[in-house]
């Protein structure tokens, strides 16, 4: 099965024009740069891939990864909180509101 643009446009709701890539080859530092900036690689991570390849090229079991990795993240920001978890955060809420009164007087 192949994911095209469309399903992406249709599932995520991310709205693609334009072209991703130019028509020539990239070169070895913007490669690095794309790696970092949209898919949130770190430096190290990004030349060590670029080491493997030796040109501006990602292997798909990276991307695949990297995409998972990134959707579990934002999947975890959606769960609802533990009750300790909750439980913190009244207590922060506390705290910060006492400070606030003993700061008025």
């Amino acid at each position: 099965m192949t994911i095209t643009l469309d399903d992406v446009t249709c599932l995520l709701g991310i709205l693609i024009t334009g072209r991703l890539l130019p028509d020539r080859e990239l070169t070895r530092e913007e490669g690095l740069e794309m790696m970092q900036v949209d898919l949130l690689f770190t430096a190290e991570a990004a030349a060590k891939e670029m080491t493997k390849h030796g040109v501006a090229h990602v292997s798909f079991g990276v991307l695949e990864r990297r995409y998972e990795e990134l959707m579990n993240r934002c999947n975890q920001l959606l769960e609802p909180d533990t009750q300790e978890e909750q439980d913190e955060r009244a207590q922060v809420r506390l705290t910060y509101f006492f400070r606030q009164e003993q700061q008025k007087h």
